[in-house]
């Protein structure tokens, strides 16, 4: 098994490999990012694992080998293998799309079930681990979606400038080239360096002069930054329009979601218009760990389970969108958050906006919200405590609704 573990002020790395024999010449290689086979005799080897297919050929108790990438081009650190490396195998644990796990080999074709088993039998801990991460993987999706909430700033958070470092290395000034005793005995081969090195050192300079470039590029927008941040957003409609403009462009959104708003009586209050992610959007699938057996369960989601969880998505998205919002614009008492989805008109076929929500609410009555217990809150019943259109029954059903045209 391989561990990394890399510091955030270093560049040290902690390795440990663990293999289990299963057969003569065959080992199985668990590490953390996946499961790989190595098959061949002593002094030359065959792996298959998730970064490709390699060969090993060395000789025996003088630590010399050579080792090269056979499903690709070689890197700078890898030779050729010799010509008269034996004729071995490799294979890799798979997921399959139906959850079960399967050992195959290179081309795709499955390996006998015994090589699976010897494999459970000697390492059950690790791909036991191993089976879970990827349930766990298969049903991240779902919790991204359901709880993107959980991160919405309190009104009482402050902003501070933090000034981002330009972290781009200048390029290094290359290292003249030799005449040596050739280049100062012919004349030829003397302009040839020289030319060279010219050359080299044009490359540096034009490179230099692009990186100065950047770095003041860099440094003019800190200020811009920090100008926006300690005053623009405070008196600036404009600037306040930037700023929460790239503050909703950073989050992590699970599913896609666009936001449009307009600053409206000099700051005092946002409009805010939310495209929806579609209900067709949602998880049709969730994966467990079967009780018995190395593989994991796939069961469909019920049609009621999807539009429940559509319901809570959206709020989040609208509870989220307006928590950023009173936090990035101080001066902001008031905001409308309106939400639509795109659906197809039943009448003539054409796709159209239908609003599934409108909310309006004050800044005061958004600070009584427990942001310490966000966890606990019900959102379509958070939501609902405000000012409100809405049109929805308990499993997620919507009509399309009328939503508010301004703050008054």
């Amino acid at each position: 098994m391989i561990f990394d573990f890399k510091g955030k002020e270093n560049d040290m790395a902690l390795r440990f490999r663990r293999s289990i024999k299963l057969a003569p010449g065959l080992r199985l290689n668990v590490g953390k990012k996946g499961v790989s086979l190595s098959a061949g005799v002593r002094g030359a080897r065959i792996t298959t694992g998730t970064r490709g297919v390699h060969g090993s050929v060395g000789m025996p108790g003088t630590g010399l080998f050579y080792r090269q990438k056979l499903s690709g081009p070689p890197s700078s650190k890898e030779r050729p293998l010799s010509s008269h490396a034996p004729d071995t195998m490799g294979a890799q644990l798979s997921l399959m799309d139906d959850g079960v796990v399967k050992l195959i080999d290179s081309r795709g074709n499955h390996l006998p079930p015994r090589f699976l088993k010897l494999a459970i039998e000697q390492n059950k801990e690790q791909i036991d681990s191993w089976i879970h991460e990827q349930c766990e993987q298969w049903n991240r999706g779902i919790e991204d979606i359901l709880n993107i909430h959980l991160a919405t700033p309190p009104p009482t958070k402050q902003i501070f400038f933090e000034p981002e470092m330009f972290d781009e290395e200048p390029p290094t000034p290359p290292v003249p080239k030799s005449l040596g005793l050739i280049g100062r005995i012919f004349k030829s081969k003397k302009k040839s360096i020289i030319r060279e090195n010219e050359q080299a050192m044009a490359t540096y300079r034009e490179e230099k002069l692009q990186w100065e470039k950047s770095k003041r590029a860099h440094e003019n927008l800190q200020v811009q930054r920090k100008k926006i941040i300690e005053e623009g957003r405070f008196s600036d409609p404009q600037a306040m329009q930037d700023f929460l403009a790239d503050v909703l462009s950073k989050i992590d959104w699970p599913r896609e979601t666009l936001v449009s708003f307009q600053v409206d009586e000099n700051g005092a209050c946002v409009l805010l218009d939310i495209d929806l992610p579609e209900i067709e959007d949602m998880p049709t699938e969730q994966a467990t760990v079967a009780a018995r057996g190395l593989k994991i369960n796939i069961k469909n989601r019920s049609e009621t389970q999807r539009r429940k969880e559509y319901m809570n998505h959206i709020h989040a998205v609208a509870f989220r969108v307006i928590g950023e919002t009173f936090v990035a614009l101080p001066t902001v008492q008031k905001i409308v958050c309106s939400g639509y989805s795109q659906r197809p008109d039943k009448a003539a076929g054409q796709i159209t906006d239908e609003y599934l929500f409108s909310v309006w609410l004050k800044r005061t009555d958004w600070e009584k919200i427990n942001f310490a217990n966000l966890p606990s809150i019900d959102l379509p019943s958070c939501l609902g405590s405000f000012k409100i259109r809405r049109k929805m029954t308990k499993t997620g059903v919507f009509t399309p609704i009328t939503p508010f045209d301004s703050a008054n």
